[in-house]
């Protein structure tokens, strides 16, 4: 995405007519973009853990799937002359980034006992920095071959793949919802036993 906007629009910024600066540097157009999109996912993150509690972890991973897959491959079509509509598409996809992931890491700390949570994390997060490295490369290839649209459409094609492993091969954990008076006693327990 940044190569695709740095390849077709114009990434100076203006403030009243005079170029944006902070501490003397120029502020481009990226920039700005990843500001915004970090505040939404800050925002949104934990509305997603606290509505994937009462609603279940798997309709709210897939949601934010199918969202994804619109807007991912949506956004060659929509952004045409005009850059500033990349702010609001960039605002749903770090939203829907979010939806995500708060629900996916609750689903997947739910699968397995106490003492294994860490390893799984870590397993977990290991996984996914190889997926990211992994996946900029292949990104980068498609793109100098076929173009960005072709990526998007790749991509789109991956969570597709993720939403299709989620729906039938991650189990919903019983007591998915809000957890009972005993059930937070006993998790304030366990937590209080584990720390230092």
């Amino acid at each position: 995405l940044p190569q695709w906007i740095t390849d077709t629009q114009p990434l100076d910024v203006s403030l009243f007519g005079e170029p944006f600066t902070l501490g003397g540097l120029p502020v481009d157009f990226i920039a700005t973009l990843f500001s915004v999109g970090g505040l939404a996912s800050i925002v949104i993150g934990p509305w997603a853990g606290g509505l994937s509690d009462r609603a279940g972890r798997k309709p709210i991973i897939l949601s934010s799937c199918i969202g994804l897959i619109l807007v991912t491959v949506s956004v060659t079509y929509i952004v045409s002359d005009s850059r500033s509509v990349l702010y609001p598409i960039y605002v749903a996809v770090m939203a829907l980034f979010a939806l995500r992931a708060s629900p996916l890491q609750a689903l997947l700390t739910a699968l397995v006992p106490g003492r294994q949570r860490g390893t799984l994390m870590s397993l977990v997060i290991a996984i996914g920095q190889i997926g990211t490295g992994a996946g900029a490369v292949i990104a980068g290839v498609i793109y100098a071959e076929a173009g960005f649209r072709t990526v998007t459409f790749v991509s789109a094609a991956t969570v597709v793949v993720m939403a299709f492993v989620v729906w039938r091969w991650l189990p919903e954990p019983p007591g998915h919802t809000e957890a009972s008076g005993a059930e937070t006693a006993a998790l304030a327990a366990e937590a209080a036993v584990a720390a230092p």
